[in-house]
């Protein structure tokens, strides 16, 4: 089966510097991590990682950025399980949530873009970011209720 990869309307590639890898494993290859981030337009942040395997068969991944002045590290600015980064998951929220965009026209908008992307993507990312705000809505709901039982909010 195939990958087929999300295109964005814009892409960085950010390559690892292989200096500082650890002399006790085996390089296996690199492998590409990609972060979407939408601006006015989406951008794409491909960050060339090497895989090394230790003595044990385990495989580790490695980056050092070829600038040193560059800090964007792989995997830090992502919501968990996704390719997004916050931001573009608040964006998608929003719009989904405040602004009632079906999936379907949130789709249409994402062409627009120039991002190629499913729209089963679109739910998996709005359900994961469902399942990380959950504890939170939880204790606000729990803080909110005992200090008055009943609140004033208009539910419409």
């Amino acid at each position: 089966m195939k990958y087929n990869r999300m295109n964005a309307a814009k892409t960085i590639t950010l390559e690892t510097s292989l200096e500082g890898a650890p002399d006790d494993m085996k390089f296996i290859g690199y492998k590409d991590i990609e972060e979407y981030t939408k601006k006015s337009y989406v951008e794409c942040t491909v960050f060339k990682v090497a895989v090394y395997e230790d003595k044990f068969g385990v495989r580790h991944d490695f980056y050092q950025p070829k600038d040193e002045k560059d800090t964007r590290r792989p995997n830090l600015n992502l919501v968990p399980s996704t390719h997004c980064t916050p931001k573009f998951l608040a964006d998608l929220v929003v719009d989904h949530y405040m602004l009632m965009t079906p999936i379907y026209r949130q789709s249409i908008r994402n062409v627009l873009d120039k991002l190629q992307i499913s729209s089963n993507t679109n739910r998996n990312w709005l359900t994961q970011g469902a399942e990380l705000l959950t504890p939170i809505v939880r204790l606000l709901k729990k803080k909110l209720l005992k200090v008055k039982p009943i609140l004033d909010i208009d539910e419409t």
